[in-house]
């Protein structure tokens, strides 16, 4: 009766009843490698876009420059998108 007067006599099923119904986990290493193939498809794309920038010509000098700084900008990421699975592959001893 004082579970009713507390929540001022709401009769709502969930209130009283756990539904929650526990979902499954993978497996961490199954997590990892989804993870790892991810990021590797990110690196993939990534070398894709800095090509394509390359083929880039700016109109002016100084556009050029921006496209210099803006290729250099994603090589830069792109080395720590590399880094990044060398860690998680040394992390789980995958060859």
């Amino acid at each position: 009766m004082r579970r009713l007067k507390k929540n001022e006599f709401n009769l709502n099923i969930p209130r009283y009843v756990d539904t929650f119904e526990h979902e499954e986990c993978d497996p961490l290493d199954v997590a990892v490698s989804d993870l790892l193939a991810t990021q590797i498809d990110i690196v993939k794309t990534q070398d894709k876009l800095i090509s394509m920038m390359k083929e880039l010509v700016g109109d002016s000098d100084e556009v050029q420059c921006e496209l210099n700084r803006a290729v250099e900008t994603l090589e830069d990421y792109q080395k720590l998108g590399v880094s990044m699975v060398e860690g998680i592959v040394r992390g789980f001893g995958k060859d």
